[in-house]
């Protein structure tokens, strides 16, 4: 599992969309739970998206943050639709922190998205690292996609 740092402060994962599903949330609304993964391990991310909200002002936080994140054009205008399959293979930076859950445990979650860029340190590569250095652009062990 990708998580923060040992001591609890945050920590950022250069990672890859393994799965975008689309469903319903708890409270009804559309919702895209996001698989995002690396050699280090994975983490889900719920992102839901509530209709009185409108893609184009940008009020859509989280999935503003994703579709720049992964360099993809933001849908704009009236019938602006949110195309997770676009999202899949696609490479980001995401920061996982500890959260409060609503037992009031803590949980690692994902707190933040940012660009993939050559300057991010790449993860370990661990034992599958031999596999992940074939591709300069692309650190990752072949097994986990």
């Amino acid at each position: 599992m990708l998580t923060a740092n040992p001591d609890g402060t945050p920590r950022k994962h250069l990672v890859r969309v393994l799965e975008a599903v689309e469903g319903e949330s708890s409270g009804g609304y559309p919702q895209i739970a996001v698989l995002w993964g690396n050699d280090e391990g994975q983490i889900r991310d719920w992102v839901v998206v509530k209709p009185e909200d409108n893609i184009s002002q940008g009020t859509f936080g989280k999935v503003v943050a994703i579709y720049n994140a992964l360099g993809l054009e933001v849908p704009s205008g009236k019938n602006a639709t949110i195309k997770s399959e676009d999202w899949l293979d696609q490479r980001a930076v995401i920061t996982v922190g500890l959260e409060k859950d609503r037992k009031g445990d803590f949980r690692d979650r994902v707190q933040a998205y940012e660009p993939a860029t050559s300057d991010v340190p790449a993860p370990s590569m661990g034992s599958g690292g031999s596999n992940a250095q074939k591709d300069e652009k692309i650190p990752f062990a072949a097994s986990v996609f």
